[in-house]
């Protein structure tokens, strides 16, 4: 629902308008779902690449026939599991790539610099998890700032959606229950490149 109604990772969305602003993107999306993002910057940039690693083949069909259905399939390339090396060889070609990552833990395997150089020029947005921050802060304090960005609760004010008239209708609690993503509060890292020290 929160995907719906336009708030999902509300925390995110000015960080992404200003990255995808900049510049037409190479994005490689890993634990892409059913194609959120993936789908969302390919159809507000039509420049924009995107290459989506998605480990279930459920989420891969749906990514699939949502990029059809909006026009972008020829600019998506849909991939299934990521191994490091997926992520070096999608990365290192492209001068100002970005990351977008959502893997449940695996960040830990698969943000490794030494064993995925590209990574150091790399625009990389991260979900954390499992007390890993100060895993990947000390493998990337050295290339790149890096942003925390808490979860926050989220209220029928944040819609931005058609369904705001049928959302203010509804009891505050039951909204509340619509609106929540998760159980818990966590972090993402936003990483950012430091000009002339990751050549």
């Amino acid at each position: 629902m929160p995907k719906i109604l336009g708030t999902y990772e509300l925390e995110l969305h000015s960080i992404l308008r200003n990255e995808c602003s900049k510049r037409s993107l190479r994005v490689v999306d890993v634990g892409a779902g059913e194609g959120y993002y993936a789908i969302g910057i390919l159809r507000n940039d039509p420049q924009a690449q995107v290459v989506a690693y998605e480990a279930v083949d459920h989420g891969r069909r749906i990514m699939s026939l949502l990029a059809a259905k909006n026009g972008v399939a020829d600019r998506l390339e849909i991939r299934g599991e990521c191994s490091i090396a997926d992520l070096q060889q999608s990365l290192e070609n492209w001068s100002q790539p970005m990351l977008i990552m959502d893997v449940e833990g695996a960040e830990k395997h698969l943000l490794d610099p030494t064993r995925a150089p590209a990574l150091k020029k790399c625009t990389i947005i991260v979900e954390i998890h499992d007390d890993l921050e100060d895993l990947i802060t000390t493998r990337f304090q050295s290339t790149h700032t890096i942003t925390v960005i808490p979860s926050r609760d989220v209220s029928a004010e944040d819609i931005r959606s058609p369904f705001w008239n049928f959302v203010a209708r509804l009891s505050t609690k039951l909204t509340q229950r619509l609106l929540q993503e998760r159980p818990f509060k966590m972090n993402w890292f936003v990483m950012k490149p430091i000009s002339g020290r990751n050549e």
